[in-house]
Order: C-alpha cells, then structure tokens, then sequence
C-alpha cells in the first residue's frame, strides 16, 4: 500500500519534526495513564464529580486513540477495539450523569404531602435507576480487563514503524483536527436549519471532539496553536450553554408525563405555566448559541476547503 501524502508541517522557530513528534507522544501518554487514574478514582468512589472527571479522560482519551488509529500499521485493530470500549463505558457513565443532573434540577420540590406523593414517587424511580445504572458501571470498572488494554495502547506510542507505512503522530493529528472541524461545522448548519435538541446536542458533541483535539496540539504546531488560544474559550463556553439547553430539555421531558398541578419549583406553579417558562429559557440560550461569533464563523466555513 502506498504511503499517503501529507503537506510538510508548519512549525514554529525552526522547532524539528522530531521534537514535535516527542511532545505529541508525551502529551498522548499523559491522557491516557489520566484515564488509568480516573477509571481506579471512580471504582472506588462513584460520587457525581468522579463520573464526569471519567467521562472527560475517557473523550480526551479516545481523541488521543484516534489520532494513533490514523497513524497505527499493524494495531490498528486493537486501538479500535479499545475505542468501542470506552464508548460503551462513556455511555453507562452518561445514564449516570443524566440522573445526577435531573435529580439536581428536581431538589427544589415542592413541600411534601399528599398532593406531590407522585413526584417524591417520580424521584424515588429515578434514584433507583441512578443505583442501578451505577451498580453496572462499577462493574465494568472493577472487572479489571479495561486497564490492560489501556497499558497496551501506552506501549504502542514507544513501538517503532520498522520500515511499515505508517504515519507520524503529528500528521495525524493534522487529519484527526481537519476532520473534527468539518464535523463541527456540519453539525452548525444543520442546527442552524432548525435548532432542536438533537441537533443542538450533536454540534456540542462535535465541539468536544474538536476541542479536545485542539488540546493535543504541540507548541510547534503554530497555526493550530493559534487556532487553540484564539478557539477554545468559544468553544468551552459554547458547549456549557448547549449543556443548559440539553439540561433543560431532559427535565422538559420528565415533568411534561406527572400530573398537570406538580413542578419542580417551591412556588405552586401549575405544570404547564413551568414547562413554557423552561421552554423560554431553552429559546433564550438557543438564541445566544446562534449569535456566537465561532458558530457564524464556521458557517462561513461550509464553502470553503478545510
């Protein structure tokens, strides 16, 4: 198989292809023993700030897992292996989150009494699913098998090509941006066509792909090193405000099946006059979403050749 062609590197004061590949190998390494960390942190304690610190190393990981995909010969097949594993994990650990979050959206309630019996009902389930979801992932992370794989994927970034085609890790970090910034700029126009929650949710995933990548980028790659000190405070704040969005959407969602005269607020509001107050405040942060000068700048990006 012939090699790929690739566009020299744009480094920075001469910095050599060499010491970039170094800082990239570094910087992959210390993603990955973090993962090593959280995954022994939240086995042993799966409170709610353990769950999202794991379900970040674990996107930060796979962004490393990808860019040693593209670059990988012969592992490529483990690395994609591990890959789906820890989609897998990020999901289980998701249900978790998703409970965390609506039970903490929920915990100004109404006094109780007879008349919201079905709401302490309604958070009693969801409490239950939270143990039972987290009992699921605790297991996954105390069987043990995860751990090696993680140590193996560690020990590929020392391994050698030995005269394979295979790509420098740089350059494939060139790939891996390229393709998170065409995804997140198709995830912008189609949510800009019409902003509901799915879409709304896939262009703040697309933005943690990119965004992640971003981070990986040594200081010798100068033109995504600007990309990165000018574009990530936009995109953490992006991503929080689609947060509250989805937030507000799950909730939605829970309160519109309890009866009509039941909400979450201590005020007895009736359902249907809390749910449009949600649904304005949902429109209020979509509107912002739709100003921001990154979403207008990639939309600008469509037409153009990334």
């Amino acid at each position: 198989m012939a090699q790929r062609c690739i566009e020299p590197l744009n480094t920075r004061f001469g910095t050599s292809s060499a010491s970039i590949h170094r800082q990239l190998q570094n910087i992959c390494q210390v993603r990955l023993e973090s993962l090593l960390i959280e995954i022994r942190r939240t086995a042993a304690h799966s409170n709610a700030d353990a769950i999202h610190d794991l379900r970040v190393a674990i996107r930060r990981a796979t962004e490393v897992l990808h860019v040693m995909k593209i670059a990988a010969g012969p592992q490529r097949r483990e690395i994609t292996r591990l890959i789906k594993r820890l989609r897998l994990l990020r999901r289980t650990g998701g249900a978790v989150r998703d409970c965390d979050v609506l039970l903490q959206m929920m915990a100004r309630r109404p006094t109780p009494g007879a008349r919201n019996a079905i709401l302490e009902r309604h958070i009693h389930n969801l409490t239950l699913k939270r143990i039972a979801t987290l009992n699921i992932l605790t297991h996954k992370l105390q069987a043990g098998s995860l751990a090696p794989a993680v140590h193996e994927a560690i020990a590929v970034l020392a391994i050698r090509p030995n005269g394979r085609p295979c790509l420098p890790l740089p350059e494939a970090l060139e790939l891996r941006l390229k393709k998170n910034q065409r995804r997140f700029a198709t995830t912008i126009r189609k949510a800009m066509q019409n902003p509901i929650d799915r879409r709304l949710h896939r262009a703040r995933i697309a933005a943690k792909h990119w965004r992640y990548a971003l981070e990986m980028c040594p200081t010798g790659m100068i033109h995504h090193a600007r990309d990165y000190s000018r574009q990530l405070p936009q995109l953490k704040a992006l991503q929080e405000l689609l947060g509250h969005v989805h937030d507000l959407e799950m909730l939605r969602s829970r309160f519109a099946v309890l009866p009509a005269d039941l909400t979450p607020g201590r005020s007895p509001t009736p359902r249907s006059a809390w749910l449009r107050q949600a649904r304005h405040q949902q429109n209020d942060l979509i509107h912002k979403f739709l100003q921001m000068p990154l979403v207008q700048t990639m939309l600008t990006l469509q037409n153009v050749k990334i």
